[in-house]
Protein backbone atom coordinates (compact mmCIF):
# COMPACT_ATOMS: atom_id res chain seq x y z
CA UNK A 1 0.00 0.00 0.00
CA UNK A 2 2.75 2.25 0.89
CA UNK A 3 4.71 1.62 -2.97
CA UNK A 4 1.25 2.43 -4.36
CA UNK A 5 0.51 5.60 -2.52
CA UNK A 6 4.33 6.90 -3.55
CA UNK A 7 3.54 6.24 -6.97
CA UNK A 8 -0.33 7.76 -7.14
CA UNK A 9 1.02 10.86 -5.28
CA UNK A 10 4.92 12.03 -4.54
CA UNK A 11 5.47 10.93 -8.00
CA UNK A 12 3.63 13.23 -9.42
CA UNK A 13 5.70 16.50 -8.24
CA UNK A 14 9.13 15.09 -7.48
CA UNK A 15 11.29 13.82 -10.53
CA UNK A 16 13.29 11.66 -8.88
CA UNK A 17 10.53 9.46 -7.34
CA UNK A 18 8.83 9.91 -10.49
CA UNK A 19 11.75 8.18 -11.94
CA UNK A 20 11.79 5.41 -9.15
CA UNK A 21 8.20 4.64 -9.61
CA UNK A 22 8.18 4.42 -13.41
CA UNK A 23 11.20 2.71 -13.42
CA UNK A 24 11.39 0.93 -9.89
CA UNK A 25 8.03 0.48 -8.14
CA UNK A 26 5.89 -0.28 -11.39
CA UNK A 27 7.96 -2.98 -12.89
CA UNK A 28 8.61 -5.09 -9.75
CA UNK A 29 5.25 -4.81 -8.56
CA UNK A 30 4.04 -5.73 -11.99
CA UNK A 31 6.93 -8.60 -12.03
CA UNK A 32 5.24 -9.75 -8.04
CA UNK A 33 1.67 -9.49 -10.03
CA UNK A 34 2.12 -11.29 -12.93
CA UNK A 35 4.49 -14.04 -10.99
CA UNK A 36 0.99 -14.69 -8.46
CA UNK A 37 -1.70 -13.90 -11.11
CA UNK A 38 -0.44 -14.82 -14.61
CA UNK A 39 -3.89 -16.41 -14.93
CA UNK A 40 -5.59 -13.16 -15.09
CA UNK A 41 -4.42 -12.64 -19.18
CA UNK A 42 -6.55 -15.30 -19.77
CA UNK A 43 -9.71 -15.29 -17.16
CA UNK A 44 -10.61 -11.38 -17.36
CA UNK A 45 -11.93 -10.88 -21.12
CA UNK A 46 -11.41 -6.87 -20.27
CA UNK A 47 -7.65 -7.42 -19.87
CA UNK A 48 -7.12 -9.55 -23.04
CA UNK A 49 -9.03 -7.03 -25.02
CA UNK A 50 -6.35 -4.51 -23.78
CA UNK A 51 -3.75 -6.42 -24.88
CA UNK A 52 -4.76 -7.03 -27.82
CA UNK A 53 -4.92 -3.34 -28.58
CA UNK A 54 -1.25 -2.59 -27.27
CA UNK A 55 -0.12 -4.90 -29.30
CA UNK A 56 -1.92 -3.84 -32.60
CA UNK A 57 -0.35 -0.17 -31.47
CA UNK A 58 3.03 -1.94 -31.40
CA UNK A 59 2.40 -3.66 -35.11
CA UNK A 60 1.82 -0.07 -36.47
CA UNK A 61 5.23 0.92 -36.06
CA UNK A 62 6.02 -0.46 -39.23
CA UNK A 63 4.45 2.85 -40.88
CA UNK A 64 5.22 4.79 -38.53
CA UNK A 65 7.77 7.96 -39.62
CA UNK A 66 9.48 9.27 -36.68
CA UNK A 67 10.46 5.67 -34.71
CA UNK A 68 11.55 8.06 -31.68
CA UNK A 69 8.17 9.11 -31.17
CA UNK A 70 6.47 5.77 -32.05
CA UNK A 71 9.00 4.06 -29.34
CA UNK A 72 8.13 7.23 -27.03
CA UNK A 73 4.37 6.37 -26.78
CA UNK A 74 4.97 2.57 -26.82
CA UNK A 75 7.03 3.16 -23.60
CA UNK A 76 4.49 5.17 -21.96
CA UNK A 77 1.61 1.98 -23.24
CA UNK A 78 4.09 -0.26 -21.83
CA UNK A 79 3.70 1.19 -18.61
CA UNK A 80 -0.42 1.68 -18.52
CA UNK A 81 -0.52 -2.12 -19.51
CA UNK A 82 1.74 -2.71 -15.86
CA UNK A 83 -0.13 -0.42 -13.81
CA UNK A 84 -3.69 -1.93 -15.09
CA UNK A 85 -2.60 -5.20 -14.28
CA UNK A 86 -1.15 -4.08 -11.32
CA UNK A 87 -4.68 -2.54 -10.24
CA UNK A 88 -6.35 -5.75 -11.60
CA UNK A 89 -4.60 -8.04 -10.00
CA UNK A 90 -4.68 -6.05 -6.20
CA UNK A 91 -8.71 -5.89 -6.26
CA UNK A 92 -8.90 -9.85 -7.98
CA UNK A 93 -7.33 -11.22 -5.08
CA UNK A 94 -8.77 -8.87 -2.61
CA UNK A 95 -11.68 -6.15 -3.05
CA UNK A 96 -10.06 -4.09 -0.08
CA UNK A 97 -8.36 -2.31 -2.67
CA UNK A 98 -11.01 -1.14 -4.71
CA UNK A 99 -11.62 0.83 -1.49
CA UNK A 100 -7.54 1.47 -1.29
CA UNK A 101 -7.69 2.98 -4.84
CA UNK A 102 -10.89 5.13 -4.58
CA UNK A 103 -9.03 7.13 -1.71
CA UNK A 104 -5.64 7.27 -3.90
CA UNK A 105 -7.57 9.01 -6.07
CA UNK A 106 -9.21 11.33 -3.59
CA UNK A 107 -6.28 12.19 -2.32
CA UNK A 108 -4.36 12.92 -5.45
CA UNK A 109 -6.93 15.27 -6.34
CA UNK A 110 -7.40 16.93 -3.08
CA UNK A 111 -3.14 16.74 -2.86
CA UNK A 112 -3.75 18.91 -6.40
CA UNK A 113 -5.88 21.12 -5.49
CA UNK A 114 -3.67 22.23 -2.20
CA UNK A 115 -0.12 22.84 -4.44
CA UNK A 116 -2.14 24.95 -6.81
CA UNK A 117 -3.15 26.74 -4.20
CA UNK A 118 0.37 26.72 -2.85
CA UNK A 119 1.43 28.16 -5.97
CA UNK A 120 -0.78 30.75 -6.65
CA UNK A 121 -4.26 29.29 -7.58
CA UNK A 122 -6.23 32.44 -6.17
CA UNK A 123 -3.98 35.08 -7.87
CA UNK A 124 -5.00 34.86 -10.93
CA UNK A 125 -7.14 37.07 -13.02
CA UNK A 126 -9.58 34.84 -14.40
CA UNK A 127 -10.68 37.49 -16.66
CA UNK A 128 -7.74 37.32 -19.16
CA UNK A 129 -5.89 34.18 -17.80
CA UNK A 130 -5.85 30.55 -16.71
CA UNK A 131 -3.77 28.92 -14.20
CA UNK A 132 -1.57 26.71 -15.41
CA UNK A 133 2.09 25.07 -14.31
CA UNK A 134 5.07 23.61 -15.99
CA UNK A 135 4.33 20.64 -13.47
CA UNK A 136 0.41 20.99 -13.29
CA UNK A 137 -1.48 21.62 -16.80
CA UNK A 138 -4.63 23.08 -16.22
CA UNK A 139 -6.53 19.90 -17.46
CA UNK A 140 -5.48 18.24 -14.69
CA UNK A 141 -7.75 19.41 -12.36
CA UNK A 142 -10.65 18.12 -14.37
CA UNK A 143 -9.71 14.86 -14.90
CA UNK A 144 -8.76 13.75 -11.39
CA UNK A 145 -11.82 16.39 -9.89
CA UNK A 146 -14.27 14.22 -11.72
CA UNK A 147 -12.56 10.77 -10.48
CA UNK A 148 -12.61 11.95 -6.89
CA UNK A 149 -16.03 13.29 -7.46
CA UNK A 150 -16.92 9.74 -8.78
CA UNK A 151 -14.77 8.02 -6.21
CA UNK A 152 -16.50 9.66 -3.12
CA UNK A 153 -19.65 9.32 -4.31
CA UNK A 154 -19.03 5.27 -4.60
CA UNK A 155 -17.70 5.14 -1.34
CA UNK A 156 -20.70 7.41 0.38
CA UNK A 157 -22.96 4.06 -1.22
CA UNK A 158 -21.04 1.45 0.01
CA UNK A 159 -19.60 2.71 2.99
CA UNK A 160 -21.21 1.88 6.80
CA UNK A 161 -22.98 4.64 8.28
CA UNK A 162 -20.09 6.83 9.78
CA UNK A 163 -18.22 6.79 6.99
CA UNK A 164 -21.13 7.07 4.86
CA UNK A 165 -21.54 10.40 5.70
CA UNK A 166 -17.92 11.39 5.54
CA UNK A 167 -17.97 10.12 1.98
CA UNK A 168 -21.05 11.70 0.86
CA UNK A 169 -20.14 15.33 2.95
CA UNK A 170 -16.37 14.85 1.15
CA UNK A 171 -18.41 14.54 -2.63
CA UNK A 172 -20.49 17.81 -2.22
CA UNK A 173 -17.18 19.24 -0.93
CA UNK A 174 -14.80 18.27 -4.22
CA UNK A 175 -17.65 19.40 -6.21
CA UNK A 176 -17.25 22.81 -5.17
CA UNK A 177 -13.57 22.38 -5.42
CA UNK A 178 -13.82 20.64 -8.88
CA UNK A 179 -16.03 23.83 -10.13
CA UNK A 180 -13.55 26.66 -8.27
CA UNK A 181 -10.72 25.22 -10.54
CA UNK A 182 -12.42 24.79 -13.69
CA UNK A 183 -13.38 28.40 -13.52
CA UNK A 184 -9.67 29.15 -12.76
CA UNK A 185 -7.99 26.81 -14.84
CA UNK A 186 -10.91 27.87 -17.75
CA UNK A 187 -11.35 24.34 -18.54
CA UNK A 188 -14.76 24.01 -19.78
CA UNK A 189 -14.90 20.07 -20.13
CA UNK A 190 -14.17 20.25 -16.11
CA UNK A 191 -17.04 22.13 -15.44
CA UNK A 192 -19.19 20.61 -18.41
CA UNK A 193 -18.43 16.64 -17.39
CA UNK A 194 -18.32 17.01 -14.08
CA UNK A 195 -21.83 19.34 -13.68
CA UNK A 196 -23.43 16.86 -15.65
CA UNK A 197 -22.03 13.40 -13.22
CA UNK A 198 -23.00 15.62 -10.52
CA UNK A 199 -26.65 16.25 -11.14
CA UNK A 200 -27.27 12.71 -12.74
CA UNK A 201 -26.26 10.34 -10.20
CA UNK A 202 -27.68 13.18 -7.41
CA UNK A 203 -30.75 12.31 -9.18
CA UNK A 204 -30.42 8.21 -9.29
CA UNK A 205 -29.85 8.40 -5.92
CA UNK A 206 -32.72 10.77 -4.66
CA UNK A 207 -35.28 10.18 -6.87
CA UNK A 208 -35.32 6.66 -7.27
CA UNK A 209 -37.84 5.04 -6.27
CA UNK A 210 -39.25 8.44 -5.95
CA UNK A 211 -41.11 9.53 -2.26
CA UNK A 212 -41.55 13.20 -1.04
CA UNK A 213 -38.17 12.37 1.76
CA UNK A 214 -36.17 11.54 -1.71
CA UNK A 215 -37.59 14.64 -2.96
CA UNK A 216 -36.91 17.02 -0.53
CA UNK A 217 -32.63 17.09 -0.59
CA UNK A 218 -33.04 17.59 -4.57
CA UNK A 219 -35.12 20.97 -3.83
CA UNK A 220 -32.93 21.27 -1.39
CA UNK A 221 -29.40 21.16 -3.70
CA UNK A 222 -32.19 22.65 -6.71
CA UNK A 223 -32.58 25.96 -4.95
CA UNK A 224 -28.69 25.74 -3.62
CA UNK A 225 -27.43 25.72 -7.37
CA UNK A 226 -29.72 28.28 -8.56
CA UNK A 227 -28.65 30.87 -6.38
CA UNK A 228 -24.66 29.79 -6.89
CA UNK A 229 -25.16 30.08 -10.61
CA UNK A 230 -27.11 33.47 -10.34
CA UNK A 231 -24.09 34.14 -8.12
CA UNK A 232 -21.71 33.19 -10.41
CA UNK A 233 -22.61 34.25 -13.67
CA UNK A 234 -22.52 37.54 -12.28
CA UNK A 235 -19.06 37.23 -11.12
CA UNK A 236 -17.58 35.71 -13.88
CA UNK A 237 -19.39 37.58 -16.68
CA UNK A 238 -15.97 39.02 -18.14
CA UNK A 239 -14.48 35.89 -17.29
CA UNK A 240 -12.08 33.73 -19.69
CA UNK A 241 -13.63 30.30 -18.96
CA UNK A 242 -17.33 32.35 -20.35
CA UNK A 243 -15.32 33.75 -23.01
CA UNK A 244 -14.37 30.16 -23.98
CA UNK A 245 -17.53 28.86 -23.84
CA UNK A 246 -19.19 31.89 -26.03
CA UNK A 247 -16.11 31.18 -28.63
CA UNK A 248 -18.00 30.68 -32.20
CA UNK A 249 -14.45 28.54 -32.84
CA UNK A 250 -12.33 26.52 -31.29
CA UNK A 251 -8.90 24.89 -32.16
CA UNK A 252 -9.74 21.34 -31.18
CA UNK A 253 -12.46 21.02 -33.73
CA UNK A 254 -9.30 21.58 -35.96
CA UNK A 255 -7.81 19.15 -34.54
CA UNK A 256 -10.31 16.49 -34.89
CA UNK A 257 -10.93 17.53 -38.55
CA UNK A 258 -7.29 16.76 -38.95
CA UNK A 259 -6.85 13.80 -37.16
CA UNK A 260 -10.51 12.42 -39.07
CA UNK A 261 -8.44 13.27 -42.42
CA UNK A 262 -5.45 11.56 -41.26
CA UNK A 263 -7.20 8.30 -39.92
CA UNK A 264 -9.25 7.89 -43.38
CA UNK A 265 -5.95 8.45 -45.52
CA UNK A 266 -4.77 5.35 -43.36
CA UNK A 267 -7.42 3.41 -41.90
CA UNK A 268 -5.36 -0.15 -41.90
CA UNK A 269 -2.78 1.01 -39.37
CA UNK A 270 -3.07 4.41 -39.40
CA UNK A 271 0.25 6.62 -38.99
CA UNK A 272 1.74 4.89 -36.66
CA UNK A 273 1.89 5.18 -32.34
CA UNK A 274 2.95 9.08 -31.70
CA UNK A 275 2.94 9.95 -35.18
CA UNK A 276 0.03 12.28 -35.74
CA UNK A 277 1.73 15.48 -34.36
CA UNK A 278 3.81 14.89 -37.51
CA UNK A 279 0.93 15.34 -39.71
CA UNK A 280 -1.10 17.98 -37.94
CA UNK A 281 0.38 21.82 -38.88
CA UNK A 282 -0.30 22.55 -35.55
CA UNK A 283 2.01 19.56 -33.70
CA UNK A 284 -0.39 18.75 -31.45
CA UNK A 285 -2.14 15.74 -30.97
CA UNK A 286 -6.07 15.48 -31.29
CA UNK A 287 -7.13 16.14 -27.43
CA UNK A 288 -9.20 13.33 -28.25
CA UNK A 289 -8.85 9.23 -27.39
CA UNK A 290 -11.13 8.20 -30.31
CA UNK A 291 -9.32 10.70 -33.06
CA UNK A 292 -5.95 10.14 -32.04
CA UNK A 293 -6.52 6.13 -32.11
CA UNK A 294 -8.42 6.93 -35.41
CA UNK A 295 -4.92 8.73 -36.70
CA UNK A 296 -2.36 6.70 -34.95
CA UNK A 297 -3.65 2.99 -34.99
CA UNK A 298 -5.90 3.00 -37.58
CA UNK A 299 -9.89 1.62 -37.50
CA UNK A 300 -8.49 -1.49 -35.90
CA UNK A 301 -6.75 0.55 -32.76
CA UNK A 302 -10.03 2.65 -32.28
CA UNK A 303 -12.44 0.18 -32.47
CA UNK A 304 -10.33 -2.25 -30.24
CA UNK A 305 -10.84 0.63 -27.77
CA UNK A 306 -14.82 0.92 -28.29
CA UNK A 307 -15.01 -2.56 -27.91
CA UNK A 308 -12.76 -2.23 -24.35
CA UNK A 309 -15.28 0.44 -23.69
CA UNK A 310 -18.35 -1.85 -24.04
CA UNK A 311 -17.37 -4.90 -22.33
CA UNK A 312 -18.12 -2.59 -19.42
CA UNK A 313 -21.42 -1.62 -20.33
CA UNK A 314 -21.91 -5.43 -20.94
CA UNK A 315 -20.78 -6.27 -17.60
CA UNK A 316 -23.03 -3.82 -15.74
CA UNK A 317 -25.45 -5.19 -17.64
CA UNK A 318 -24.44 -8.76 -16.17
CA UNK A 319 -24.43 -7.66 -12.83
CA UNK A 320 -28.14 -6.15 -13.21
CA UNK A 321 -29.44 -9.28 -14.91
CA UNK A 322 -27.83 -11.25 -11.39
CA UNK A 323 -29.09 -8.85 -9.04
CA UNK A 324 -31.56 -6.60 -10.35
CA UNK A 325 -29.99 -3.51 -8.68
CA UNK A 326 -31.29 -0.69 -10.81
CA UNK A 327 -29.96 2.12 -9.08
CA UNK A 328 -26.52 0.59 -8.68
CA UNK A 329 -26.45 -0.31 -12.06
CA UNK A 330 -27.76 3.23 -13.37
CA UNK A 331 -24.90 4.84 -11.25
CA UNK A 332 -22.22 2.62 -13.51
CA UNK A 333 -24.09 3.67 -16.20
CA UNK A 334 -23.88 6.93 -15.83
CA UNK A 335 -19.95 6.75 -14.48
CA UNK A 336 -19.45 4.73 -18.40
CA UNK A 337 -21.47 7.50 -20.21
CA UNK A 338 -19.49 10.25 -18.69
CA UNK A 339 -16.30 8.47 -18.93
CA UNK A 340 -16.56 7.95 -22.68
CA UNK A 341 -17.76 11.45 -23.08
CA UNK A 342 -14.33 12.88 -21.52
CA UNK A 343 -12.68 10.53 -24.08
CA UNK A 344 -13.65 12.98 -26.86
CA UNK A 345 -11.93 15.95 -24.82
CA UNK A 346 -8.35 14.27 -23.80
CA UNK A 347 -6.36 11.06 -24.95
CA UNK A 348 -6.90 9.06 -22.14
CA UNK A 349 -5.29 5.56 -22.92
CA UNK A 350 -1.52 6.66 -23.25
CA UNK A 351 -1.82 8.15 -19.01
CA UNK A 352 -1.69 5.31 -16.46
CA UNK A 353 -3.83 7.32 -13.57
CA UNK A 354 -6.25 8.50 -16.73
CA UNK A 355 -6.97 4.83 -17.65
CA UNK A 356 -6.69 2.78 -14.67
CA UNK A 357 -9.04 4.18 -13.43
CA UNK A 358 -12.02 2.81 -15.87
CA UNK A 359 -10.21 -0.75 -14.72
CA UNK A 360 -10.76 0.16 -11.05
CA UNK A 361 -14.78 0.54 -12.02
CA UNK A 362 -14.64 -2.21 -14.02
CA UNK A 363 -13.06 -4.34 -10.90
CA UNK A 364 -15.65 -2.81 -8.91
CA UNK A 365 -18.92 -4.29 -11.05
CA UNK A 366 -16.96 -7.29 -10.87
CA UNK A 367 -16.91 -7.55 -7.47
CA UNK A 368 -20.56 -6.95 -6.94
CA UNK A 369 -21.44 -9.68 -9.57
CA UNK A 370 -19.30 -11.89 -7.52
CA UNK A 371 -21.30 -11.56 -4.07
CA UNK A 372 -24.29 -11.55 -6.60
CA UNK A 373 -23.48 -15.09 -7.69
CA UNK A 374 -22.82 -15.75 -3.94
CA UNK A 375 -26.16 -14.26 -2.82
CA UNK A 376 -27.94 -15.87 -5.59
CA UNK A 377 -26.66 -19.55 -4.76
CA UNK A 378 -27.48 -18.86 -0.74
CA UNK A 379 -30.73 -18.20 -1.79
CA UNK A 380 -31.31 -21.14 -4.07
CA UNK A 381 -29.34 -23.63 -1.54
CA UNK A 382 -32.55 -22.26 1.17
CA UNK A 383 -34.98 -22.78 -1.14
CA UNK A 384 -33.23 -26.17 -1.45
CA UNK A 385 -33.10 -26.89 1.92
CA UNK A 386 -36.73 -25.47 2.79
CA UNK A 387 -38.20 -28.02 0.26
Amino acid sequence: MILLFIVFIPSSFNLIVNSISLYVIIPLLFIYSLYKSAFLFRKFRFFRLFVILFVWMFVTGVVATDKSLYWAEIKEMTGVVMFSFILIRFCWNDPRYIYYFYILYIIKFLFIFYYAYQNGLFAVDFSSERFNLDELNANVFGYYGFFALIATFLLANYTKKFQKALYITLFFIVFALVIVAGILAASRATLLISTISFALLIIIKYLYPISFKSVLPIILIAVSIIFISKYLDTAFENSLIKARFDAKSDSRYDLLSRAYEVGSENILFGVGCGNFVLYNPARAFSHDSFAELWANNGAMGMILFILLLIEILISVRQYYKLSGDKKTSGYFIVIWTTYCFYNFFYVFYVSFFLLAFIFLIRMHVEYLKKVSRVNAAKRKALVTLNV
